[in-house]
């Protein structure tokens, strides 16, 4: 009696979790591969503006500090500089310095600021010394929007973000130069 409940269970059990599994298997076979789509900042309601108000500088978020730049970014001197590091971008440690300060950057643009008027893409260039600290930063205009408040947005988040941590021992360099594009679209 029992080997017999035991079968008809296994039957049972076998055809319900065929019913679940296999149409799902033949739905992947037969669907293409989406691509990966990788965006850095989702924004998801449009900020109102109030008329007479387009000069007020942006909020800084509590306890946080100003990062004073003694210059502006010389795109020459950062892409002369860019030149110079190329075979260190290869390195494993590089990769994941820049990794680690995208998001750090990322963090403060997704904490600090919610709601945007506009889309489109800011190319910010910056330099950082080895300890870290941000030496100097500024939008690459012809690779950028023209929309200046995301260009505000974009550098003061990089801002925000400062100081990185050190380089890592593998890249023996006093200061570095990073490109880095901030995309904001609306959901």
């Amino acid at each position: 009696m029992m080997d017999a409940t035991f079968r008809i269970a296994l039957i049972i059990s076998t055809i319900m979790h065929s019913a679940i599994f296999v149409p799902a298997a033949f739905r992947s076979a037969i669907e293409p591969d989406k691509p990966v789509v990788v965006d850095y900042v989702r924004i998801k309601a449009p900020e109102l503006k109030v008329a007479g108000e387009q000069n007020r500088p942006l909020p800084k978020p509590a306890g946080s500090t100003k990062v004073e730049l003694a210059k502006k970014v010389n795109l020459k001197e950062a892409r002369e500089l860019a030149k110079s590091q190329a075979p260190l971008k290869a390195k494993k440690d590089y990769i994941n310095y820049y990794q680690l300060i995208r998001e750090k950057i990322r963090q403060r643009l997704k904490e600090r600021y919610s709601r945007v008027c506009g889309e489109g893409d800011v190319a910010v260039v910056f330099i950082l010394n080895s300890s870290g600290s941000l030496s100097a930063v500024e939008i690459e205009e012809a690779k950028s929007t023209r929309d200046s408040n995301l260009g505000q947005i974009a550098v003061a988040s990089v801002k925000d973000a400062a100081p990185f941590p050190p380089f890592p021992g593998e890249l023996p360099v006093a200061k570095m130069s990073f490109d880095l594009t901030v995309s904001f679209k609306k959901d």
